[in-house]
């Protein structure tokens, strides 16, 4: 998923836009940030999840 840094910095920023209620398109477009990207992460941490759901189940 990367290095380490990169997820650091990433987890906060889709933590905040999954509370937003927005669409990505929109919080992108009012957060300057690039929609590819914030997909890339959101996809990334919900394999973490589900990686780590099965691990305890």
């Amino acid at each position: 998923m990367g290095e380490t840094l990169s997820s650091t910095r990433w987890k906060p920023i889709v933590e905040e836009f999954m509370a937003s209620g927005l669409t990505v398109t929109g919080w992108c477009r009012e957060h300057g940030v690039d929609r590819r990207r914030l997909c890339y992460w959101i996809a990334g941490f919900k394999d973490e999840e589900e990686e780590r759901a099965g691990q305890t189940g």
